[in-house]
C-alpha cells in the first residue's frame, strides 16, 4: 500500500513538472512572438545548452531539429509556389549558421567567443515580393549575437530599424570586414563576424551603438536600435512587466486549446492579435484591461482603426537565434499573414493542373482533393481519380524521407561512415545553397569529417 501511494506521488510530481515545463515553453513562445510585433526595439536573450550528442538545446528541444524541419518544410512549399525560393535559401543559410553556433560552443580558450550574424530585410521583399511576412514600415535588420557560456551559448536577437547599409557596414568594420555594394541580402546573411568579448566588452550594446552612431552622423538626432522615438525600453522587458495582460492572454489560449474544434488557428490568431493590441494600448497609457477583464476590446479597437501587428517571422521563431517550439511554427513563420492561397501549376501528389492551393498551419491542401502535413509528410488525403499517372514526381514518402531518398546513394550507410571514419561517425546531410551532399560527421563535436 505504501509503495502504491509512493508511486502515485512520484507520478503526480512528474505530471506537474511536465505541465509546468509546457506552460513555460508556451509562455516563452507567446511573449517572444509579441515582442516582434510591437513598434519597439527587440532585444531577446536565451540560453542554449550544448549536450553530449553535439546538439544545442533550448527548453529540452533540439534547436537543430527545428531548423532541419524548417528547411524540409520550405522545400515542400517551394515545390508548390516558387516565389518562396528566397525563404528556402535563407533557411539553408541559417542551417549552416547552426553549425557555426555549435563550433562556437565547443571552442577552446583562445578561440573567438562571440559570433555575430546580420539578417537584413530580403532584397526580394524590398523589390515588392509578397512573402507573407516582414514589416515593410520598419524595414528591420535582425542581428543575432552568440556568446560562448560555460554550458553552451547565449543567443541574443536584436532589431535595427531601417536596414541602413552604411550602418551595417559600420558593424562589419568592427570585425575588420566589408559589406560590398553588390552584396545582396542573402550574401550579408551568409557572412560570419567572429570576435572576442574582451575586445567588444558588451557585444550587443557595442553593435547597436555602432549602427546608431552611423545614423546620427547621417541624419542627426539621437537614435536607438535604428529608431528615433526616444523609447529605449526593449519590447521583451516591457511585455514581461505587464503580468495582468500576460495572464489574461494565456488564460484565453488555454481556453481555446480545450475547445472541441478541428481547426483552432483562426481563434489563436485572433487571440494573439488581441494580446499585441492590449500591450500596445498599455504602452500608450491605458491602465485597465477593458470590460470583462479580457483583451478582445483592445483588439476590436485596433482592428477598427486598421492597425496591423506584423512580425518578421521568417527570421524569428524558425531562425537559429530564437527558440522555435515546433516544426509547425517554422512553417507558419513563412506564412505569417492571412494570404495563404495560391495556384499550383501541378499538384505533386496527383498531377492535376492549376490547383487552388491553401495552407492552414502545417497542412497544405489543394482543390484537387489532396492534402498533406508539410512537417511530418503524412498524406491526409489523395486524389485517386487519375491514379497518380500524371504526377511528374513521387513524393508519397513525404517530408524528410522524400528528401533523404533523393540525396542518398545506395551504397552510403551508417556502417560505411563508421568503417571509414571511426565509431563516433554518423551519417548526415550537409545542405548548401546549391544543393546538398551526404557526409559523415562526428557525433561528439558535431563537425563534418568527410563526404561519402
Amino acid at each position: 500500500m505504501h509503495e502504491t501511494l509512493e508511486r502515485v506521488t512520484v507520478q503526480d510530481r512528474e505530471r506537474k513538472r511536465y505541465a509546468d515545463f509546457e506552460f513555460e515553453r508556451r509562455l516563452t513562445d507567446e511573449i517572444t512572438e509579441a515582442s516582434e510585433k510591437l513598434a519597439m526595439v527587440m532585444h531577446n536573450s536565451f540560453e542554449f545548452e550544448m549536450r553530449p550528442d553535439g546538439e544545442l538545446y533550448f527548453q529540452d528541444g533540439s534547436v537543430g531539429d527545428v531548423l532541419r524541419k524548417s528547411v524540409v518544410a520550405a522545400e515542400e512549399i517551394v515545390r508548390h509556389n516558387p516565389v518562396f525560393m528566397t525563404e528556402l535559401i535563407r533557411r539553408r543559410i541559417e542551417l549552416q549558421e547552426y553549425d557555426e553556433q555549435r563550433r562556437l560552443a565547443l571552442g577552446d580558450e583562445g578561440d573567438p567567443d562571440v559570433l555575430v550574424v546580420l539578417s537584413p530585410l530580403p532584397d526580394a521583399v524590398m523589390a515588392g515580393a509578397d512573402l507573407g511576412a516582414y514589416d515593410m514600415e520598419r524595414k528591420k535588420t535582425l542581428v543575432r549575437v552568440y556568446e560562448r557560456t560555460d554550458t553552451g551559448i547565449r543567443s541574443t536577437s536584436l532589431s535595427l530599424d531601417q536596414t541602413d547599409r552604411e550602418g551595417l557596414q559600420a558593424i562589419a568594420s568592427q570585425f575588420g570586414q566589408t559589406i560590398h555594394d553588390d552584396d545582396g541580402s542573402e550574401d550579408i546573411l551568409a557572412k560570419r563576424f567572429w570576435g572576442y568579448k574582451a575586445v567588444l566588452h558588451d557585444p550587443v550594446k557595442t553593435i547597436r551603438r555602432r549602427y546608431d552612431e552611423q545614423l546620427e552622423r547621417k541624419f542627426g538626432g539621437t537614435w536607438y536600435g535604428g529608431r528615433q522615438d526616444g523609447d529605449v525600453l526593449d519590447a521583451l522587458s516591457f511585455i514581461t512587466s505587464q503580468p495582468d495582460i500576460i495572464q489574461a492572454h494565456m488564460a484565453r489560449m488555454d481556453e481555446i486549446s480545450r475547445l472541441s474544434l478541428s481547426d483552432k488557428n483562426a481563434l489563436y490568431k485572433e487571440a494573439r492579435y488581441n494580446f499585441a493590441a492590449a500591450l500596445d494600448r498599455r504602452r500608450h497609457g491605458a491602465s485597465s484591461l477593458g470590460d470583462g477583464g479580457d483583451l478582445s476590446g483592445s483588439g476590436d479597437a485596433a482592428r477598427g482603426a486598421g492597425v496591423e501587428y506584423n512580425s518578421d517571422c521568417p527570421d524569428g521563431i524558425s531562425a537559429p537565434g530564437t527558440p522555435g517550439a515546433t516544426a509547425e511554427s517554422a512553417v507558419n513563420s513563412i506564412f505569417a499573414k492571412p494570404k495563404k492561397e495560391f495556384i499550383s501549376k501541378t499538384c505533386p501528389m496527383c498531377g492535376d493542373k492549376n490547383v487552388l492551393t491553401r495552407i492552414e498551419g502545417s497542412i497544405i491542401s489543394g482543390s484537387c482533393g489532396c492534402a498533406r502535413d508539410i512537417c511530418t509528410g503524412e498524406q491526409i488525403s489523395v486524389n485517386r481519380r487519375k491514379g497518380n499517372t500524371n504526377a511528374s514526381h513521387d513524393y508519397t514518402q513525404g517530408g524528410v524521407k522524400a528528401v533523404e531518398k533523393a540525396l542518398r546513394r545506395p551504397e552510403a550507410s551508417e556502417a560505411e561512415a563508421k568503417k571509414q571514419y571511426g565509431q563516433h561517425a554518423r551519417l548526415g546531410k550537409l545542405i548548401t545553397i546549391g544543393g546538398a551532399s551526404l557526409v559523415a560527421y562526428d557525433r561528439v563535436t558535431g563537425g563534418v569529417i568527410g563526404k561519402l
